[in-house]
């Protein structure tokens, strides 16, 4: 198999029992002779689901050096 076409679900956790945001998305995932490719789409596309995408994914330190380096 060289492609997976597929829901999945991103989830912010501020601990074990307490999910704070949850938004459902669809992914491709692709293997070729370079390696693995993903990539993601909001199913839910609105203004309010990019602003908590947004939200979550500026707390992330990692999403955060991610988004400086390919602005470059």
């Amino acid at each position: 198999m060289d492609r997976l076409e597929s829901r999945a679900r991103l989830d912010w956790w501020a601990n074990s029992v307490t999910l704070l945001a949850s938004l459902d998305v669809t992914v491709d995932i692709t293997a070729d002779d370079a390696g693995w490719h993903a990539h993601g789409t909001l199913t839910n596309d609105t203004a309010e689901t990019r602003e908590t995408l947004a939200f979550f994914r500026d707390l992330d330190p990692v999403s955060r050096c991610a988004s400086r380096t390919a602005a470059r």
